[in-house]
């Protein structure tokens, strides 16, 4: 299901639009979006807040700690070592091979037999962040390497290796370990000259840089209690760097992992990639986890990525390394459905590229593109949206537009008929009678149950400016 350059565009422009009214509408701080198709970036744009309490506008340029998309970076930094010619490391090497100080306490005896795969693909039964996890609330800082090294003689493995998934950071923190063992180099040393640099990544950090403190997006706290969001600060990761330490942009993110794509060996072979992207654990039938990779299918497409949660900051990035299209969505809060956002965006790209079922034609002659905008009636706001040719009714008010879009054919200049609907109650057969002023421009649509919906601004002006809304003749 190859996509054309023209769809992406579309697809680029309505998204950002899309996510500027999903930050408003769930009082996200801000979102930072990137995609890119083929190796270009097709749009590089943010929404909302950096910071609550200063007021200050979110940019593009804007650093986000992005978390557990720091174990991709791992992945292909160990991924790079077993492909040389003379591999400095293999994924079937023991632990105990690259780290030997685990054979000698009995309390980590056990981790030394795991092998390197075992780690990458969750599947060591590694005890996720030791004892006392409340460095993910900034009670106290994350652990150096000497602390590491002590917790893993108190946080014994739950699970045997190979026995089920069982996410863990302190596996990948000891990943970081095995990179500096076999480099002599300092993990973020080694990560910088072997992947930041060759990428041209000048947004991207291993941690945080105290020196740039300034050009962080400040993180945000959660609303479910309705209570105001406090900003938090960025704090270093330490030791657990190689799980969850990186810091980066949505620009440099679809960068990075366009280099994931089949096709751009820049730092990895196409056939290491392979073997990252190849499916060691399913979670809920459709989602995967591969070496350091999130994988899901959507509809006939399998995408990769991986998500990252640190406090204040819920990110997302999904590539199809196919055809090579990468979406990043970053949001500077923690309850930042960011994960549902880059998700809806790639759902809705598989809807419009598939050519499956009823593709509607319009009345020759017809200009589909003439029909689109937003428009807003008392229930809600909801995009008519060009693809292409495909063009799509899509309300606003869920993260997934795919899946509450409908699809519409035009008849004649004033009328589109809905060819395809989620369901009986938006249903098929329904039309939307568009009605132009002398310029052709839409002053108003009747659209679903015949409401009249009007263009955003003049809905704002129609009904928002009076002090209660009252039956009108």
């Amino acid at each position: 299901m190859a996509v054309t350059r023209s769809l992406m565009e579309d697809v680029a422009a309505w998204a950002d639009g899309w996510l500027a009214h999903r930050q408003q509408t769930l009082g996200i701080p801000g979102l930072q979006f990137a995609i890119a198709h083929e190796g270009s970036i097709l749009l590089s744009s943010a929404h909302g807040r950096a910071d609550l309490a200063s007021g200050e506008a979110l940019t593009s340029d804007h650093l986000f700690c992005i978390a557990s998309h720091s174990k991709t970076f791992t992945a292909t930094a160990i991924m790079q070592l077993a492909d040389e010619p003379a591999p400095a490391v293999r994924l079937d090497d023991r632990l105990s091979s690259h780290l030997g100080w685990l054979v000698d306490d009995p309390a980590t005896a056990r981790l030394a037999n795991l092998t390197v795969e075992e780690l990458l693909c969750h599947g060591g039964g590694v005890i996720r962040d030791g004892t006392d996890g409340d460095c993910w609330q900034l009670r106290r800082s994350f652990p150096d390497t000497a602390e590491l090294r002590e917790l893993l003689t108190r946080g014994p493995s739950p699970f045997a290796a190979n026995e089920r998934f069982h996410y863990s950071n302190v596996a990948y923190s000891l990943l970081g370990c095995v990179i500096e063992a076999v480099t002599g180099h300092g993990y973020a040393e080694h990560l910088r000259e072997a992947i930041i640099a060759p990428l041209g990544l000048h947004d991207t950090d291993p941690d945080f840089v105290e020196e740039r403190a300034a050009h962080y997006a400040a993180g945000h706290t959660h609303n479910s209690n309705g209570e105001p969001r406090i900003p938090i600060d960025p704090v270093p990761t330490n030791a657990m760097a190689p799980a969850t330490g990186f810091t980066s942009t949505a620009e440099d993110l679809v960068h990075f992992f366009g280099a994931l794509c089949f096709g751009d060996e820049r730092v990895i072979s196409d056939a290491a990639k392979r073997r990252m992207q190849l499916p060691r654990w399913t979670q809920h039938g459709n989602e995967h986890y591969g070496l350091g990779l999130q994988i899901l299918d959507v509809g006939e497409r399998r995408v990769i990525g991986h998500s990252g949660g640190y406090p204040g900051h819920s990110t997302k990035t999904w590539c199809d390394p196919r055809d090579a299209i990468v979406v990043s969505v970053l949001g500077n809060a923690i309850d930042a459905p960011a994960a549902e956002l880059g998700t809806g965006i790639f759902r809705l790209i598989d809807r419009v590229a598939r050519r499956d079922g009823v593709i509607p034609t319009h009345a020759p002659g017809s200009k589909p593109r003439s029909f689109t905008g937003r428009f807003a009636n008392l229930w809600g706001m909801y995009d008519i949206a060009a693809f292409d040719d495909r063009l799509l009714y899509v309300p606003l008010g869920s993260n997934d537009p795919a899946e509450v879009a409908g699809e519409l054919a035009v008849e004649d200049g004033t009328t589109a008929m809905l060819v395809r609907a989620r369901d009986g109650y938006e249903s098929e057969g329904e039309r939307f009678v568009f009605e132009r002023d002398a310029a052709g421009e839409i002053v108003r649509v009747r659209g679903t149950s015949s409401m009249s919906a009007y263009p955003e601004e003049e809905y704002a002006r129609r009904f928002l400016s009076a002090p209660r809304v009252q039956l009108r003749s």
